[in-house]
């Protein structure tokens, strides 16, 4: 497995030799998340930080960093960078909301949580994490007749968009949240 993992690792570095383009930028975002996943989580925090230097304003860096800390479990930081995009931006994206909402709800933040993740549907409609966040975020509260709805939200979207495949999961989620709440 380790192998797997190195060899995707020197994959993202590969793209991330070339130009800063949105594929640059998803190969750096999952990158991030390999490290942290692998238990190297401050080592991305610490490279996107060197690199945010060079660039403080640059909203990409930002968002990367944003992505570092949130991965390596450091939220109220994440929270931080959320501000400082807000000055830079005026109103940050939808990836920024994403990662805020999801930084408040680690942190039992529930209702700013969720004020977040529903900016990040009015600034990007076509965003599926905020609902996937916030039907996760009602399950881990204990509000299985809440969640039930949030999954319907979720269901409702994907197969409006023609996403047949990605739709077991969250069917699946549904049930169990049926059951939880004695529907």
């Amino acid at each position: 497995m380790a192998d797997c993992r190195d060899v995707a690792l020197k994959q993202y570095e590969a793209l991330l030799t070339g130009p800063e383009d949105n594929a640059a930028r998803s190969a750096r975002q999952q990158r991030i998340h390999l490290l942290a996943a692998v238990g190297r989580g401050e080592e991305a925090v610490r490279e996107e930080k060197e690199r945010l230097e060079q660039a403080p304003e640059d909203p990409a860096r930002l968002l990367s960093m944003a992505a570092a800390l949130y991965w390596a479990g450091r939220y109220g930081q994440v929270l931080e960078v959320f501000q400082r995009a807000r000055e830079v931006l005026g109103e940050p994206g939808a990836p920024f909301n994403i990662y805020a909402g999801d930084a408040c709800a680690a942190l039992a933040r529930y209702e700013d949580a969720a004020q977040y993740w529903e900016k990040a549907l009015e600034l990007d409609p076509e965003a599926a994490d905020p609902l996937y966040s916030q039907a996760e975020c009602l399950h881990r509260q204990g509000l299985y007749a809440q969640e039930t709805l949030a999954w319907e939200r979720v269901i409702d979207w994907l197969a409006k968009r023609g996403y047949v495949h990605e739709l077991r999961g969250p069917r699946e989620r549904l049930g169990r949240a049926r059951e939880l709440a004695g529907m």
